[in-house]
């Protein structure tokens, strides 16, 4: 009964999502990993990225964990750069709590959530579904320390690869206490650095206070992607090349009749709420990603249950290597030259317009269940911002990692590359408030365009 309710308790509607792709470094044209994250929120997160600097701390110091701030602005202090610092009657963000300090912290490029850090470690970020939920410390009832913003975060300043960023964030998340957006969902990251990226899910436990946790390697001749749904079936802890996870999923699975204790733990099936908003939320960006990267495989668009029908690998080997514009073109996707093309038919209109505006927050309505959905597409009018970012071992150092960052619906925007070495981001991309007109913002002067292309899509 436990299990039933704590999956019913699944049912409500997100708006925030997000899709991400991998890409191993046997898989890219150059050698790079390679990950991709679009940041897809109700038009209402900062827009903002930035640099935050390496720093110096004294012995003993502590470390303060700040909540999930989305919203502009995100933070306002002055420990992560001058981007964040306060403007006019801003005031400082209140932390959650402190973990310990380490004498020095790493410098690395910030947007919501940590992108690439000085020696090359990055992340991509999709929220999920999940089994078990938390709240932050702050909310009523609220146990947690941990959002997975600030797991990023954290690992950027202390850690170099993405083994010890999925250690460090997973015991960080054990030991304080983990809470998801969206009411405390379940979250995805991409962990990548030089040489090797996994596909990391997270969640609460079931008493609030810790973690359940898993790790799966993407082969390097292969390419993953994440729609805001966990993707990891069967985990093999004692494959620790391919697998890291926390001890307890098995006793909590069996605990609450999540898995009937026979061969391996089925992780997604067990901990996984599936689709959320509607069929074909996750799956068809998933198929869409597939269908670029190993047209080969001829996957099938359509499936029963995306979560028990398991309609799609978690990473397939690519037909030819890929390019940081074959991810561009991935995330600007609106399922042109398929059945699905939203490009295409009379809600299209007269130009053949993609874009499908749905019920939003505060529109009359937005509680009631919704009757049908428009295809969820990859590039997405309501879209933050999207990130590639490319970690590669062939190139010197100060060149070996960047971040492309396209500035709100990237198939409206162009791709600005920025190095964690060049010491700043461009200002265009540091500046941008959602709710006030910027000139000077790059996400303003892309959401202009996007606004106009409307008039004569096509």
């Amino acid at each position: 009964m436990r299990c039933v309710l704590a999956l019913l308790a699944l049912a409500f509607r997100f708006t925030d999502a997000c899709t991400a792709y991998a890409v191993g470094k046997g898989a890219s044209v150059d050698g790079s990993v390679m990950l991709s994250h679009s940041e897809d929120s109700s038009n209402t997160h900062d827009p903002r990225i930035a640099f935050v600097p390496a720093a110096d701390h004294e012995e003993g110091s502590k470390m303060p964990v700040y909540p999930d701030g989305e919203n502009y602005p995100r933070f306002v202090g002055v420990d992560r750069g001058s981007t964040y610092e306060p403007v006019g009657a801003q005031k400082a963000t209140k932390p959650l709590g402190y973990i310990d300090q380490v004498s020095h912290t790493m410098a690395y490029i910030d947007s919501t959530y940590a992108m690439q850090n000085e020696c090359h470690l990055m992340f991509g970020e999709s929220t999920a579904s999940s089994a078990f939920r938390a709240l932050d410390k702050a909310a009523d009832g609220g146990t947690a320390l941990f959002c997975v913003n600030e797991l990023t975060r954290v690992a950027a300043q202390r850690v170099c690869s993405a083994r010890e960023a999925i250690k460090l964030m997973g015991s960080l998340a054990e030991e304080h206490g983990f809470y998801g957006a969206d009411g405390g969902a379940g979250e995805v990251l991409m962990v990548g650095d030089t040489e090797e990226v996994f596909i990391f899910h997270i969640l609460s436990d079931p008493t609030k206070k810790s973690a359940i946790w898993v790790a799966q390697r993407v082969p390097d001749d292969h390419a993953a992607v994440i729609a805001n749904c966990f993707s990891i079936r069967e985990v093999d802890l004692d494959d620790s090349h391919t697998f890291l996870g926390s001890s307890n999923m098995k006793s909590i699975a069996l605990e609450y009749g999540l898995w009937d204790g026979k061969g391996l733990l089925d992780f997604s099936g067990a901990f996984s709420g599936g689709e959320y908003a509607s069929k074909y939320y996750t799956g068809r960006r998933v198929w869409d990603g597939y269908r670029r990267f190993a047209p080969s495989l001829k996957l099938n668009p359509e499936y029963g249950s995306f979560k028990l029908d398991r309609p799609y690998p978690v990473s397939v080997k690519v037909d030819k290597k890929l390019s940081v514009h074959d991810l561009m073109a991935a995330s600007r996707s609106h399922y042109e030259g398929t059945e699905f093309d939203m490009t295409k038919g009379l809600a299209a209109g007269p130009f053949g317009s993609p874009d499908r505006y749905g019920e939003g927050k505060g529109q009359p309505g937005y509680s009631k269940p919704p009757q049908g959905a428009w295809e969820r597409t990859v590039g997405l009018f309501r879209t933050t911002g999207t990130k590639i970012i490319t970690a590669n071992s062939n190139l010197p150092d100060a060149a070996a990692g960047t971040v492309w960052w396209a500035a709100g619906d990237s198939s409206k925007s162009v791709y600005v590359p920025s190095m964690v070495s060049a010491g700043s981001v461009p200002m265009s991309l540091s500046l941008g408030n959602e709710a006030e007109l910027d000139r000077g913002s790059a996400f303003w002067a892309h959401r202009y365009i996007a606004n106009l292309v409307q008039l004569r899509y096509n």
